[in-house]
């Protein structure tokens, strides 16, 4: 029997036994339950008033945070240097204006790091990074894990007991394009056909990846574009020669690392000079993709610290939270058009897209 049904049950055994007759200490008694009754039942509908109110407050706040959402990406829209994203653009002194009307207000770039879906073993193996593998975790063994495991979004969850968790969250991300210089081979074969639904294709796709490593080639878009035909609509910009990192928000132990690794068994010469001087000018000022190239010297396969470096970021992600709720939103940077803006030496048109908007704190006592 519910509950509700058992109080109906007592208050009809208390009415039935008043009609026959009670003291008036009883009577009193009587009328106390039922004012007990009837004053639970209000509590009970105060609180459900008060869940709902509170719920389409909820809403309305989300809407609000949604809108700011919007409000961001305008900003990035509106940035009068479309090639290089820096902390001197015009969005952060928007973030800092409307920090005070938010319990919080964050915009960080979050492609600027590692993808452990697909980055190179061989990356790990000839930098640092590999020591933050644990357990004994060789560059090898992770491969070997990613190849069962597949793409996965939640990397903290699949790779904790294979990458140190600090590290984790300051060095490695799930949120990158893949570059057909950098990403591992294999990835890119099973990237390709969960685009396009071309087993054969991406077969095909795999062999022009890894004839050009054997060969050490970099593949240029033109090149992507040709090989892949009509399925490039399809493929870009997840799929490109698009660099992968933003040098304005890399992380400096990252930035080393890509500077050190040795491209084509040659490290890049006097890299500690351009680590520094790169640290030195993204201070205070926004460096162009041709000041990026002016700033690194290259011969031969180096060229492919410019497929990791680049004055770009991809992917960003905005916190903002009211006194009632919080949420996380990822705002992903499209490329208008197809093909690698350096390489056709002309400026390019990006659009800003809402990737996730999502509520991440259920707020308590509700």
């Amino acid at each position: 029997m519910r509950m509700s049904e058992v109080r109906d049950s007592q208050l009809g055994t208390i009415i039935k036994n008043s009609e026959n007759g009670f003291s008036s200490v009883q009577s009193m008694l009587i009328l106390f339950v039922l004012s007990l009754y009837i004053f639970g039942l209000g509590t009970g509908i105060s609180l459900i008033q008060k869940y709902y109110q509170k719920n389409e407050a909820i809403e309305q706040d989300l809407i609000l945070l949604k809108a700011e959402v919007a409000a961001i990406i305008k900003q990035f829209e509106s940035d009068p240097t479309p090639e290089s994203d820096s902390p001197t653009d015009s969005v952060w002194s928007y973030i800092i204006g409307k920090s005070g009307k938010y319990k919080y207000l964050k915009l960080s770039d979050v492609s600027s790091r590692i993808n452990p879906n697909w980055v190179r073993h061989v990356f790990l193996e000839r930098t640092n990074l590999k020591k933050y593998l644990l357990n004994g975790i060789s560059p090898d063994m992770l491969k070997d894990y990613r190849e069962k495991t597949g793409y996965v979004l939640d990397i903290y969850s699949a790779y904790f007991e294979l990458i140190d968790p600090d590290a984790m969250n300051s060095f490695f991300t799930p949120y990158s394009y893949l570059n057909v210089n950098t990403a591992y081979e294999y990835v890119l074969e099973d990237m390709y056909e969960l685009i396009t639904g071309d087993a054969g294709g991406a077969m095909s796709f795999h062999s022009f990846i890894a004839g050009a490593l054997s060969e050490k080639h970099i593949i240029t878009e033109e090149e992507l574009s040709n090989v892949v035909g009509h399925s490039y609509n399809s493929i870009y910009p997840i799929i490109s020669t698009l660099p992968e990192m933003n040098v304005h928000f890399i992380p400096e132990f990252i930035l080393e690392q890509v500077l050190v690794y040795p491209y084509g068994g040659e490290a890049i010469e006097n890299n500690s000079y351009i680590f520094n001087a790169l640290l030195l000018n993204r201070i205070n000022n926004e460096i162009s993709p041709v000041e990026l190239k002016s700033l690194i010297e290259t011969e031969g396969l180096q060229g492919r610290v410019f497929h990791h470096l680049g004055t770009k970021t991809w992917f960003w992600k905005v916190e903002i939270a009211t006194n009632r709720t919080s949420v996380e939103a990822i705002i992903i940077c499209v490329p208008s058009d197809g093909g690698n803006p350096e390489e056709k030496g002309m400026e390019q048109d990006y659009s800003y897209r809402l990737y996730g908007f999502k509520d991440v704190q259920y707020p308590e006592n509700i």
